[in-house]
């Protein structure tokens, strides 16, 4: 569960850096390509949907990692937050 927890945090965090660089170059070539407008709350709404991802995988990692009392609870907090990125995730690029 460790590993997977880490690979969740690592996966997901990368993911929502990289959709950030998109972001900022669709602002940066936004004077060119008036169109790109439309696509930019999508992206960051999938930026933050991927950063709360690898944060509640790093949490449940750390949890642990550490022994925390309330890690099966928070291991818990990890599938709902996994399930609700995933729903989001399909329901904005629907």
């Amino acid at each position: 569960m460790q590993i997977f927890n880490l690979f969740i945090g690592t996966v997901a965090s990368t993911m929502s850096i990289v959709v950030l660089v998109v972001v900022l170059m669709h602002y940066v070539y936004l004077d060119l390509k008036p169109e790109l407008m439309r696509s930019i709350p999508k992206l960051w709404l999938t930026a933050i949907v991927f950063g709360a991802l690898g944060a509640a995988g790093w949490f449940s990692a750390w949890a642990r990692a550490r022994e925390h009392r309330f890690k099966l609870l928070i291991e818990a907090g990890m599938a709902i937050v996994g399930g609700l990125s995933i729903a989001l995730l399909v329901a904005i690029y629907r």
